[in-house]
């Protein structure tokens, strides 16, 4: 996807709400200017500061357009973390632990009581955020 398309979508879609649609292009601008290097692990606190939103809902809100059928730059992703111990986790295992309220450690298989905070979110590129990034910006 080219910046100018996906301008365009933001453009369209966002404009009943000026504060995410200036988020959105203060992110893809963000996309478009990093090393794909550096967009392989994007966390909430980076896109916060990229598009200077300080409300945890607005935050959320351009995550999810940016991740979503329209504009999908960004895959959501999720990561265990314990102690020095960072392991990716799948979809499938956080949908399971979420509806079972059970969640075991995924290399010693120790059931983990309050998983939820050792649960972290974060994004990478999706494929069409990756088409942007190369058509944007020299690596």
């Amino acid at each position: 996807m080219r910046k100018e398309i996906a301008v365009k979508h933001i453009n369209e879609d966002l404009t009943f709400d000026p504060k995410l649609r200036q988020a959105c292009l203060d992110i893809v601008d963000f996309l478009c200017l990093q090393p794909e290097q550096a967009l392989r692990h994007i966390t909430f606190g980076t896109l916060s500061g990229v598009a200077q939103l300080t409300n945890t809902e607005d935050l959320v809100a351009a995550s999810r357009y940016l991740s979503g059928s329209r504009l999908p730059l960004l895959n959501l992703e999720f990561e265990f973390i314990d102690l020095d111990d960072v392991i990716h986790i799948s979809h499938e295992v956080i949908t399971e632990a979420k509806a079972t309220g059970i969640f075991y450690h995924p290399e010693t298989g120790e059931l983990i009581e309050e998983f939820e905070k050792m649960i972290y979110m974060y994004f990478e590129l999706s494929s069409e955020g990756m088409e942007l990034n190369r058509s944007s910006s020299i690596n």
